[in-house]
């Protein structure tokens, strides 16, 4: 899971970027409260350009992503939208 929430700091366009998996957010972290990002008012566009990589060590290992194509498996933080791009104006 990830969330990424835009907003202005000092007339820049910053954001604060999540991360989770299975339903619970890493390090405590909540976006609906703003509660611990991962990272914290990273400048953007750098926020909303993302290159997902992955080291594999076992023959199988694989990535399953869902960027909003067919519906989450656990639900979207509250002020946030479901799918890529949905939350950037």
């Amino acid at each position: 899971m990830m969330a990424v929430k835009l907003y202005q700091n000092s007339g820049s366009d910053v954001a604060d970027v999540y991360f989770g998996r299975n339903g619970s957010w890493f390090g405590g972290s909540n976006p609906s409260i703003e509660l611990s990002p991962a990272f914290s008012a990273v400048v953007a566009p750098l926020a909303t350009d993302f290159l997902v990589a992955a080291t594999f060590k076992t023959t199988g290992d694989k990535i399953l992503a869902n960027f909003g194509g067919s519906a989450f498996t656990y639900s979207v933080p509250s002020g946030f939208a479901a799918g890529w791009g949905d939350n950037l104006n």
